[in-house]
């Protein structure tokens, strides 16, 4: 099981729903800290007051001032997620806290609450997604909505979901500056929906998978594939579980410079190129960043490489507790796979029913994976999320195994 802590919460989630027929609608490294309520309470109200009236908070990075964010105009990138052709038969058991040390209810938390928009999908794939939205509801904090567009679709054989952010912002209040954030973190960070109410994340899960199993208890028959456990992972890379680097196919500019194999940063602002909030913390595995122009340049067959080394990691300070005081390796195999490399967990190193397993590139049929795990909670709080392991000290924490539950289904 893993060690960072979530718990219950009676988050309210709201749905909406379209006609199918309908087109979709439209190097710094920071360093996350503890809020006490009062910080948290004070963050919400200094949203509301104008950008001249705003301080920066005191427990976030010197570097995090008050600023005039800018949306940036790049395509929408959706990372993919692909069937596996095995069995698995493996359980990654959700997070339950239920019971809270004195003291704890002195905390503030404000679990998330998702606003979906579902297309074309039946009442038990909705039921599916919901699931999903509920667990992750109660383990990141937000005190802006995050709006959810979910299609259910043809997509390409052997993909069972994609997702990626609707946007992406630089320039953050309560961020990094020159640091790009995707609009659901954005908006946490600064405490206001930055998007005149625009979709966070645009999802994906293929219609015309004949495997799916649809339920929510987890014991799915053999051969199926768990949607709940989709939808999770989905949900993660729109959330930003995601980074900007690829490679060029030689086909054309559309990746990089056009030259085959030549590595790259896709994000630019003015004149620069500039990391989204994961690519700061990305390395090899000497530990030179990724993002060292003088090592890895962009545009270049260096960068190029290293993308396709197997030795790509992620190293922050939480990620690595997560993963037992070393950075976690990323997904980086010898040939680029356009959707899934640097973008995931590595599917050797963390294979089915590994705690942190949820976010590696593939999933077998019978491999249900119901919790994010501490490395990908760990992801989140470096990049920038408040989850609830960063807030709450609980039974888990304190070694009190008896505060949580672990059955199986």
């Amino acid at each position: 099981m893993s060690r960072t802590p979530g718990f219950l919460s009676d988050s309210p989630v709201i749905t909406e729903h379209i006609d199918s027929s309908k087109p979709d609608e439209g190097g710094l490294r920071p360093v996350r800290s503890v809020f006490p309520a009062i910080v948290v309470t004070a963050i919400v109200m200094l949203a509301a007051l104008p950008l001249s009236a705003q301080a920066p908070t005191e427990d976030r990075d010197e570097s995090a001032r008050v600023q005039t964010a800018t949306r940036l105009n790049v395509p929408a990138r959706k990372i993919v997620l692909r069937a596996k052709d095995t069995i698995e038969h493996t359980y990654v058991r959700p997070r339950v806290a239920i019971g809270r040390l004195p003291g704890e209810a002195e905390k503030a938390f404000t679990p998330a609450t998702f606003v979906v928009t579902y297309t074309g999908f039946s009442p038990a794939a909705e039921a599916a997604f919901q699931a999903a939205v509920d667990i992750w509801s109660q383990l990141i904090s937000s005190p802006v909505p995050i709006r959810v567009n979910a299609v259910w679709e043809p997509l390409e054989v052997g993909v069972l979901g994609q997702a990626g952010p609707n946007g992406y912002l630089i320039n953050v209040t309560n961020g990094i500056p020159g640091v790009v954030y995707p609009a659901a973190l954005a908006d946490a960070l600064a405490g206001v929906d930055q998007g005149a109410g625009a979709f966070d994340i645009s999802a994906s899960f293929n219609s015309t998978f004949p495997d799916w199993y649809l339920g929510t208890d987890g014991l799915p028959p053999s051969g199926k594939y768990d949607l709940v456990s989709v939808v999770l992972h989905e949900l993660c890379h729109g959330l930003g579980f995601l980074g900007s680097a690829t490679i060029d196919d030689g086909a054309d500019t559309d990746e990089c410079d056009g030259f085959a194999g030549h590595g790259c940063w896709q994000f630019t602002f003015g004149p620069d190129t500039v990391p989204i909030a994961f690519d700061t913390f990305t390395e090899d595995n000497l530990g030179i960043a990724l993002r060292d122009a003088g090592t890895f340049p962009n545009n270049s067959v260096a960068l190029g490489n290293v993308l396709t080394g197997m030795d790509v990691f992620f190293d922050g300070p939480n990620a690595n507790t997560g993963n037992g005081g070393s950075p976690p390796e990323l997904y980086a195999p010898g040939t680029f796979e356009y959707g899934s490399s640097y973008s995931h967990l590595d599917e050797t190193v963390y294979g089915s029913g590994h705690p942190s397993s949820l976010m590696t590139p593939y999933l077998g049929a019978n491999e249900v994976i119901h919790d994010p795990g501490a490395i990908t909670l760990g992801i989140f709080d470096d990049i920038g999320w408040e989850v609830a392991g960063a807030i709450f000290a609980d039974g888990f924490e304190s070694g009190d195994l008896s505060r949580w539950s672990s059955s199986v289904p």
